[in-house]
């Protein structure tokens, strides 16, 4: 099955804790079929399928206590 891909830059994850906060959350959106986070590169990658609310998806990360710097 193909899905979209979509990677957002994310600022102030530094350890597995924050990397798994972060998939933890975002895995509960419904559209959302697997995450990934790569402290390296201060990114997430979201694969789904339908359509992404990237507000919602901001939000989400910054309610966390990271910061959304790119899409």
């Amino acid at each position: 099955m193909f899905y979209n891909k979509k990677i957002i830059e994310v600022e102030g994850m530094h350890c597995e804790h924050c990397a798994s906060k972060v998939e933890e959350n975002l895995k509960k959106i419904e559209c959302i079929k697997s995450v990934k986070v790569s402290l390296k590169d201060n990114k997430v990658i979201l694969k789904y399928k339908g359509d992404l609310d990237l507000g919602y998806i901001s939000k989400i990360i910054s309610d966390l206590g990271y910061s959304v710097v790119g899409e």
